[in-house]
């Protein structure tokens, strides 16, 4: 008898496991599926490279890491001696090829009035053929001459311009409001269009590039507000708003997610959150809320 009540209790126990399970299951089922839609990703500033146009020894670097620049400061001065010297050969070249246009123009008139001169008395057959046409030939020569003269005229001339364009570039201004966030040389090295000497990030607005199933896609529109969240301040919420939404779905980036959550698609959308203060740092996770992208709303 005893059995039987045992068993009976187990029984009674088993199925209301059961049942409660069911119920939290169905339960969590319904709140995963209600609320706003969230998403996690990380704090990026707008960086901007600034790199030298011309290579030489770094005579002046006028910032440090964490200096707050405005567009068009001059951040640094490069030594332009050899580039100077490089003009002075390039303009003396010039002067050269203009001489030989010179001459070349000379030596072509002198031609052109010889062959006119013996074209004028062939017609009283005081010349021969045979001194014409070598007149014309060297005619001929001196218009090549003058081309090739010409051609070089023009080369040479272009490369002062470039030297004298390169010249103008010793000066290296900031090409952007921001605050320079790295700095890799000092005054007295030499520098090269390869490397920045210094790179500026636009920190008063930051974004986020978070993934949004397509589920919710439907939700999620440009210019929406959103919510940003980070772990250094667990009680403030920093306002933020949707700047642009995918056209186009892609798996979910594998640095996201898990391996399962990898093969859903997604919807990159990108959030810029307004730091005034400066508060949010590029670079820390966070997680982002969409209070108007309500997950019931879904039809």
């Amino acid at each position: 008898m005893n059995m039987k009540i045992v068993r009976t209790v187990v029984f009674i126990l088993a199925g209301l496991i059961i049942i409660g399970l069911i119920v939290i299951g169905s339960t969590n089922r319904y709140y995963k599926n209600r609320g706003p839609v969230e998403a996690g990703g990380y704090l990026e500033a707008v960086e901007v490279d600034v790199k030298p146009l011309v290579s030489g020894r770094l005579l002046t670097l006028n910032v440090e890491e964490g200096d707050r620049v405005l567009s068009g400061d001059l951040i640094a001065i490069i030594d332009g001696a050899v580039l100077d010297a490089s003009w002075e050969a390039a303009e003396a070249q010039r002067r050269a090829a203009a001489d030989a246009v010179s001459a070349a123009r000379t030596a072509y008139g002198q031609a052109q009035r010889d062959v006119a001169r013996l074209e004028g008395l062939s017609a009283d057959t005081a010349v021969s053929r045979a001194t014409l046409d070598q007149t014309r030939t060297r005619r001929d020569l001196a218009l090549a001459e003058l081309n090739a003269a010409k051609n070089a005229l023009a080369a040479a001339s272009a490369n002062v311009a470039t030297v004298d364009a390169q010249r103008k570039e010793i000066k290296i201004y900031a090409p952007q409001d921001g605050t320079v966030i790295s700095k890799n040389f000092e005054a007295g090295e030499v520098v090269s269009p390869i490397a920045p000497l210094v790179t500026i990030a636009e920190l008063d607005e930051l974004e986020i590039d978070v993934y949004v199933p397509e589920t919710y896609i439907g939700l999620i529109n440009r210019g929406d507000k959103a919510e940003v969240e980070v772990d250094s301040y667990p009680d403030k919420k920093f306002p933020g708003k949707i700047k642009s939404v995918a056209p186009k779905a892609e798996f979910t980036p594998r640095n996201i997610q898990s391996k399962e959550e990898r093969v859903n698609l997604v919807f990159k959308v990108l959030v810029v959150v307004p730091n005034p203060e400066g508060k949010l740092k590029p670079g820390i996770p966070c997680d982002v809320t969409f209070p108007d992208a309500r997950k019931e709303d879904m039809k």
